[in-house]
Order: C-alpha cells, then sequence, then structure tokens
C-alpha cells in the first residue's frame, strides 16, 4: 500500500482516517497507537510526499 500526504487526514472526531486506493477504494480507521504520529508526519509533508511505501 503507498500512502501519500492526500490519503491521510483526520476525521470529524479527531481520529486518523486512511483513504485506500485501488480495486476496493474506502476509508479506514487508523489505530489508536499509531495515530498521533500519522497524523503529524501527514502535517510535515506535502500531498504527493509518501507517508511509506513497500520496498
Amino acid at each position: 500500500m503507498y500512502v501519500q500526504g492526500r490519503d491521510i487526514l483526520a476525521g470529524p472526531t479527531g481520529r486518523a482516517l486512511v483513504k485506500v486506493h485501488g480495486r476496493r477504494p474506502r476509508t479506514v480507521v487508523c489505530r489508536y497507537a499509531y495515530e498521533e504520529l500519522l497524523l503529524a508526519e501527514a502535517a510535515h509533508i506535502s500531498a504527493d510526499s509518501y507517508a511509506f511505501r513497500p520496498d
């Protein structure tokens, strides 16, 4: 899964949401343990930059 800055957003309750692309596009809620880190990362990268990607 490739996740770019534009794919990470804060939901209405402040939870981190990640847009998943592909055959089954959907938005998923991030695990609580990672949401603060993920939202912080998204705030510091451009929309086109990758937050993470598989090697």
